[in-house]
């Protein structure tokens, strides 16, 4: 099995994600029709890309050569790309990858430096204030294991 991380549960997110992707790509073309009807959307979308990621299953960035769509690979941009192939029409966009932290990227999206970005980055609180989320799609597995009572000041429960 390629990919031993896909479960049931994480499918159904998937499928998930996708309908919220293609609504997130419908509204962003079509919002305003008025405004759409006179101005046609002829400028790509920036989506910002994690440039370094532990993962590279799920985000990959070739430096070999120029830095085109082409350069791009993993499960996030699969994704993404399959998402575009559903819609009704065309939709321009490039990647650009940013070699910061993922705080980066959520910044970007938040200035309007990108669109949106495409990558593993989790859903933290403090990154809900700033900027919009999917549902998740994958489980990492990862977990943080904490005393189930705290201990008191001598060290002991």
């Amino acid at each position: 099995m390629a990919f031993p991380f896909i479960t049931c549960k994480t499918v159904i997110k998937f499928c998930l994600l996708f309908l919220i992707l293609i609504s997130f790509l419908l509204s962003l073309s079509h919002g305003d029709e008025a405004a759409n009807k006179q101005k046609p959307i002829d400028v790509p979308l920036k989506i910002g890309v994690p440039g370094r990621t532990s993962f590279q299953k799920f985000v990959k960035v070739d430096y070999s050569g120029n830095l085109d769509n082409s350069k791009f690979g993993g499960w996030c941009i699969d994704v993404f790309k399959e998402v575009l192939t559903k819609l009704p029409y065309s939709l321009l966009y490039e990647f650009i990858p940013l070699n910061g932290t993922y705080e980066d990227l959520v910044d970007c999206v938040y200035n309007k430096t990108f669109d949106a970005v495409v990558g593993d980055l989790t859903i933290l609180a403090n990154r809900t204030k700033y900027v919009e989320f999917t549902q998740p799609y994958a489980e990492s597995g990862l977990v943080v294991v904490v005393p189930a009572q705290p201990e008191d000041q001598h060290g002991y429960s």
